[in-house]
């Protein structure tokens, strides 16, 4: 017998409309989703641009932490330490400055060592903390490009012998 001129079983046409409305709305779904992404979503970035990346310590509440806690062999011929901490406020929000900083932490730290390891336990005594955090400041200052930092703090600063 042939069959090409039979019908298909009636559960099989309810399995294909299913398959078929299913299709569909899966489909209207994935149209409305980029009809909304495109054209109706609020925008979060509609925030007027910022002139500087320079940001005051009152502005921010936020505190670069990425350098860390250092210790580092003085230049003497005894050995001396000294053991630093270093912070300063920053822009989260200026995501290409913080980007900058995140990938110059190994200089910022190479910078400090070089500082340290060119320095005496009893030259470092004699000059003031103030002075030693602009000398760092100038040049973690002299490798950055996208922004400036205005400040730094020591959360810990001592020297051993």
């Amino acid at each position: 017998m042939n069959n090409h001129g039979r019908q298909p079983p009636q559960a099989l046409l309810i399995i294909y409309r299913s398959l078929i409305v299913l299709a569909l709305i899966i489909l209207l779904v994935i149209i409305a989703g980029v009809v909304w992404a495109l054209f109706l979503k609020p925008q979060d970035n509609a925030k007027p641009a910022q002139t500087s990346s320079r940001v005051s310590p009152v502005e921010s509440g936020n505190t670069f932490t990425g350098i860390g806690r250092l210790r580092l062999p003085l230049g003497d011929n005894q050995p001396a330490t000294a053991i630093v901490s270093i912070t300063f406020p920053y822009n989260p929000g200026d995501k290409a400055f913080s980007e900058e900083l995140a990938s110059r932490v190994g200089e910022f730290r190479a910078l400090t060592s070089a500082y340290f390891k060119s320095r005496t336990a009893s030259q470092l005594e004699k000059v003031d903390e103030e002075e030693i955090k602009k000398a760092l400041l100038d040049q973690y200052n002299g490798v950055l490009r996208l922004g400036k930092i205005e400040i730094l703090y020591f959360n810990d600063y001592m020297i051993i012998d």
